[in-house]
C-alpha cells in the first residue's frame, strides 16, 4: 500500500508541475486517482475492523476473521492491479482546457453613461433574435473600452468568450489563428500544441467543427470593414436578418461629461449666454469623448463671455456631426493651443 500512496503523491506533484505549463491531468489520470483515494479509505477502514476485532463478542471468531480475509485479499489485488494501470498511464498530462474568458486589460477612466450602454448590450445578448450586435463610432469613443468590459464578466451564458483584435488591415489568416488559440489550438512555430492546417478549406471547416460545438461569444475589435464570418470558419447562418447597433454618448452624455472635464456642474452656470456658447462647443465635440475631454480640459479657465465667443469661432468650420479624423485633430489642435 505504501508504495501505491507514493505513486499517487508522484502523479499528483508532476500534475502540480503541469500546472505550470497549461497542462492538466488526462480523464485517465483523475479516474486512476479517484480509484487510489477508494481503495485508500477500504484500507483504512479494514485497519479499524482489524484492531476492533477482539473488542466484539464474535471478534475472534473463524466467520469473522474469514471476513477480514477477504476483505485484505480484495484489497490487495485492487492495490496491485492500479500499480500496473499507473505504468499505462501514458499520457498523464495533457495540454488543458482553454479558460472561459480571458481578461482584457482595461483603463480606469469612466466612460459616461458606460453602465446604461452595458445594460443595452447585455439585453442584446440574451436575444436569439440579434446574433449580432454592433458597437459603432469614430475613434477614441470607447468602443473598446466596452467591448473589454463585456469580455472581463463573468461567462454566464456563454462557455468561451473569444476576444480578437481585427485592426485596418484585415488578415484573415490572423483572425482564424486567434480563434484557434481560443479553442486550445497553437499558433504555428510557437508552443507543443495542434495547429491549424494550411489549407484554406481544411482551416475554416476545422474552425466551424469546433465552434458549432460550443455556446461562445466572439468580440471582434478594431473593426474597419466588413468581415465574412463563414469565409473565416465562425457558424453563422443566412437566416440571420437581424443585427443590432449600439450608439454611443448622446447629447445629454456628451454634456455630462463636457462639464465634468470644465469642473462645473451642469447646474452651475450663472450666465445663461456663456452657458449656451459652451453647449454649442460642446456640440462641435461630435459626441467623442476624446475631444469632449481634452476640448473640456481645454475651457476650464474660460470664465468670459468672450473666451467661449472666441472658441466657438476657432471650431466654426467643424460640423456638428464629425465625419473623419481630420476634424478631430482640428478639436485637438485647438485644445493644444489653448495650453
Amino acid at each position: 500500500m505504501t508504495d501505491l500512496i507514493v505513486l499517487r503523491e508522484d502523479l499528483e506533484e508532476h500534475i502540480k508541475q503541469g500546472e505550470l505549463e497549461d497542462k492538466g491531468p488526462t480523464h485517465q489520470a483523475q479516474a486512476w486517482l479517484r480509484a487510489v483515494q477508494e481503495i485508500e479509505s477500504r484500507a483504512a477502514d479494514f485497519r479499524v475492523s482489524f484492531q476492533q476485532r477482539g473488542a466484539s463478542s464474535e471478534g475472534s471468531s473463524w466467520r469473522s476473521s474469514y471476513k477480514l480475509g477477504c476483505e485484505a485479499a480484495e484489497c490487495l489485488k485492487e492495490v496491485q492491479r492500479l500499480k500496473t494501470q499507473k505504468n499505462n498511464l501514458l499520457p498523464q498530462l495533457i495540454p488543458a482546457p482553454p479558460p472561459a474568458v480571458v481578461p482584457q486589460p482595461i483603463s480606469s477612466a469612466s466612460i459616461v453613461d458606460a453602465e446604461k450602454t452595458l445594460s443595452e448590450i447585455r439585453s442584446l445578448l440574451e436575444d436569439n433574435e440579434a446574433p449580432v450586435i454592433g458597437i459603432y463610432g469614430l475613434g477614441g469613443i470607447g468602443k473598446t473600452t466596452l467591448l473589454k468590459a463585456i469580455n472581463n464578466e463573468p461567462a454566464s451564458r456563454f462557455d468561451l468568450v473569444i476576444w480578437v483584435t481585427v485592426s485596418n488591415e484585415l488578415d484573415i489568416l490572423k483572425v482564424q489563428e486567434d480563434i484557434a488559440v481560443r479553442l486550445g489550438y497553437s499558433r504555428p512555430g510557437k508552443g507543443q500544441g495542434q495547429t491549424l492546417l494550411a489549407h484554406p478549406t481544411d482551416r475554416v471547416n476545422t474552425l466551424l467543427s469546433a465552434l458549432s460545438r460550443r455556446n461562445f461569444l466572439l468580440l471582434l475589435d478594431d473593426l474597419w470593414e466588413k468581415l465574412d464570418l463563414e469565409a473565416v470558419g465562425v457558424p453563422f447562418s443566412s437566416s440571420f436578418r437581424n443585427g443590432s447597433k449600439v450608439p454611443l454618448l448622446n447629447s445629454e452624455s456628451s454634456w455630462t461629461l463636457f462639464c465634468e472635464k470644465i469642473g462645473k456642474g451642469e447646474d452651475q452656470w450663472n450666465d445663461l449666454s456663456i452657458r449656451s456658447l459652451a453647449e454649442a462647443v460642446c456640440q462641435k465635440c461630435g459626441g467623442l469623448p476624446i475631444t469632449l475631454i481634452t476640448v473640456g480640459r481645454a475651457m476650464a479657465d474660460g470664465t468670459t463671455h468672450g473666451e467661449w465667443k472666441e472658441a466657438l469661432m476657432a471650431l466654426k468650420g467643424i460640423p456638428v456631426e464629425l465625419g473623419d479624423m481630420t476634424e478631430v485633430l482640428i478639436l485637438l489642435e485647438f485644445s493644444f493651443d489653448r495650453l
